[in-house]
């Protein structure tokens, strides 16, 4: 028999509207730093609202500038049974993400935590899209970070994510031998 309610299997959750980038490509742009986030007991009502949810992806601005990330992706964890998770980075706090990082997997020693760090051409062209010299670089040592943790974590999975545009596509066979 069929429940009356349907199931929720994937959510993509829109954590903050915090971002430290302009990038050229956001779709967001107008909307950045400008709407509150919920708390963390708002936060807590959605998890235990759609149990059981298999997959949550987790988007933003920047997911990284929330100091409680961890605590709050906990409440998908021990309430809908979330064992699954993805969080979209601009890579520009490589420490912090490590650490952010390291704690969620220890609040949550089943989840498989996938970090995409978005990665959007070779450095001059990245950084001109994200509109910050730099940002490359940071990016880069995000991905490395989160690789060295493979070891210790071995339900960490990072890739790399990419806004494909004209001003980037000329690059993506150097992109990808750089990544590999």
């Amino acid at each position: 028999m069929f429940s009356s309610r349907p199931r929720l299997r994937y959510l993509i959750y829109y954590i903050t509207s915090r971002c430290n980038l302009r990038c050229e490509h956001c779709f967001y742009l107008d909307e950045l730093n400008q709407h509150g986030e919920m708390s963390p007991a708002e936060i807590e009502r959605v998890a235990r609202g759609v149990d059981p949810l298999p997959f949550v992806r987790v988007t933003g601005g920047e997911p990284f500038l929330r100091k409680d990330l961890p605590e709050v992706l906990q409440a998908f964890y021990r309430h809908a049974s979330t064992r699954r998770m993805g969080i979209i980075t601009n890579g520009t706090r490589p420490a912090w993400v490590e650490q952010s990082v390291r704690r969620l997997l220890e609040l949550c020693p089943e989840l498989v935590v996938d970090v995409g760090v978005s990665i959007d051409g070779l450095e001059a062209v990245h950084d001109a899209i994200r509109r910050l010299p730099g940002s490359y670089a940071k990016a880069r040592e995000t991905v490395e970070r989160l690789n060295a943790c493979k070891n210790e974590r071995p339900n960490l999975l990072t890739s790399i994510v990419m806004t494909v545009t004209a001003k980037n596509e000329p690059q993506l066979d150097d992109l990808y031998r750089e990544m590999a």
